[in-house]
C-alpha cells in the first residue's frame, strides 16, 4: 500500500528507506492493539515521510528531479526513528 501511494504522487523512496519502512509495518502488525488499522497506519506513515521530505528538500540549495521524488531513510527518521 505505501509504494503504490508513493507511485500515485510521484514518490519513490530509497533502498534503505524501503527497507525501514517494511520492517516498520511488520514491527506494526506483529505488535497490534486491539484498535489497531493497518491503512491508518501506512496513510499516517506516507503522510508524514512526505512532510519529513518537504523539509528536508526545502533545505537544499538547488534538489534535481531524483532529490525532489526519493523519499529518505532521514524522512523516516524524524519521526519513527529509524
Amino acid at each position: 500500500m505505501f509504494e503504490l501511494m508513493c507511485r500515485k504522487n510521484d514518490y519513490i523512496f530509497s533502498e534503505e528507506s524501503q527497507k525501514r519502512i517494511h520492517q516498520l509495518i511488520c514491527d506494526s502488525v506483529a505488535n497490534k492493539g486491539e484498535n489497531f488499522a493497518n491503512g491508518r497506519m501506512v496513510r499516517n506513515l506516507f503522510e508524514d515521510a512526505v512532510m519529513n521530505h518537504a523539509r528536508r528538500v526545502d533545505r537544499l540549495d538547488n534538489p534535481d528531479k531524483k532529490q525532489l521524488m526519493t523519499i529518505e531513510l532521514d524522512d523516516l527518521s524524524e519521526t519513527f526513528n529509524a
